[in-house]
């Protein structure tokens, strides 16, 4: 059993299970300098003495050891304990890689872990994602890798027998109320003992493959930017169109867990006829516009109303007001009932915004001037014959 690192100066993260300390054992015996991480969190009666034996392994063969204990009253009681442990994990796992210029980080992740990851992604709806454990993966600066995905347990038992390697036993992996659990000790026998389990390696590799190729049609969509051609997104393979909503939200709600039900019920509003409006979430709104995607935070601050007595440039919720004269006037948004009169007509500025195709969320922000209680100009669209508009130019900013 080998092993490639291509590093001089590395550190391993381990747990005192089989995997990390055989993976510690097989790196201390090549030509690097091996540095030691361990977390203690303090949530099993065992901790004390795992975090005892590879402190005595670290002793005998002269390995650099760097321990965190967690205190278990920092978990929260509505979070998931595995979630927050891993998190506080990584952050230590990085703090000490930086500090002491490690070239790389190395993981006991096996043949199994990546089996049953594959088949937990599957069950739980994460088609999106890779299905398997990346090989390596960068965290927040950190290199990290994982030289064991190819070489199954049961080779490492065999090793740390043949090697005289301690190791620790976590029975809390026997918990079959954990989801990964019950895949590890129910699923994966059962699909093992019928069927070649190995043949999920290469549906994994086949999904990647198929994820890259719908990664790369998706480049075409400019996903930075708060609009998205309809027409284009429409004309794109089905999967492509989701990759692409899902970057898109992503990009500016920081919501990464998209689930595929809601892009395919998004994808049938934007494929029917009409204007609509999806909630995003509480802050976030997708506007289904004509032609356009828009996606607007509604919550952010605007303008309802300015006065203005003095020439000078001003911005009204994105747009740029230029007033030249010296009365006294007012900006304001639109209100319930407001018209406007032209040519001795009296039009609705609710009907002027819908005939100009002016988005909906545009509506609310854009300005409009009343000077003694008479609108005589909406925004940058329409205006009337009032003296003042000679004196004002209002234009919408990008």
């Amino acid at each position: 059993m080998e092993i490639n690192v291509d590093a001089k100066v590395v550190g391993v993260c381990v747990s005192g299970g089989v995997d990390s300390m055989v993976l510690l054992d097989m790196l201390r015996k090549k030509d690097m300098i091996v540095h030691v991480l361990h977390v203690h969190h303090g949530l099993r009666a065992q901790s004390d003495d795992e975090l005892e034996m590879i402190r005595t392994y670290c002793q005998k063969h002269q390995l650099s050891l760097w321990t965190k204990r967690i205190d278990k009253n920092q978990f929260s009681k509505d979070k998931s304990i595995q979630q927050e442990a891993r998190q506080l994990r990584y952050t230590f796992f990085n703090e000490i890689a930086l500090k002491q210029n490690l070239e790389m980080l190395c993981t006991a992740h096996h043949k199994d872990d990546q089996q049953e990851t594959i088949l937990f992604r599957l069950l739980t709806g994460r088609l999106h994602q890779p299905l398997g454990i990346e090989s390596h993966r960068t965290i927040n600066g950190v290199r990290y890798y994982r030289p064991l995905l190819n070489i199954d347990k049961a080779t490492l038992y065999d090793y740390a027998e043949r090697n005289n390697v301690p190791f620790y036993e976590d029975d809390s992996n026997k918990d079959i109320k954990y989801d990964r659990n019950f895949i590890r000790n129910e699923v994966v026998p059962l699909i093992s003992s019928r069927f070649d389990i190995d043949h999920i390696n290469e549906w994994m590799e086949w999904h990647q493959s198929a994820r890259t190729l719908i990664e790369q049609q998706s480049v075409a969509f400019s996903t930075d930017e708060n609009e998205l051609s309809r027409t284009q997104l429409i004309k794109a393979h089905p999967l492509v169109q989701q990759e692409v909503l899902r970057k898109w939200i992503s990009t500016f709600t920081e919501k990464y867990d998209i689930s595929t039900k809601f892009l395919m019920a998004l994808l049938q509003v934007i494929q029917t006829n009409g204007n609509k409006v999806i909630p995003v979430n509480d802050n976030w709104h997708i506007y289904v516009l004509y032609d356009k995607l828009i996606i607007r935070n509604n919550n952010q601050n605007h303008i309802t109303e300015m006065h203005l007595s003095f020439p000078g440039k001003y911005d009204f919720n994105g747009y740029s007001v230029i007033y030249e004269g010296h009365e006294h006037i007012v900006l304001r948004t639109k209100q319930d009932g407001d018209k406007i009169k032209i040519n001795n007509q009296h039009q609705k500025v609710s009907t002027i915004l819908k005939d100009n195709k002016v988005p909906v969320y545009e509506r609310e922000r854009m300005p409009l001037v009343v000077i003694q209680d008479e609108i005589i100009k909406v925004g940058h669209i329409k205006s009337n014959q009032h003296p003042i508009n000679k004196k004002m130019i209002i234009n919408k900013e990008n």
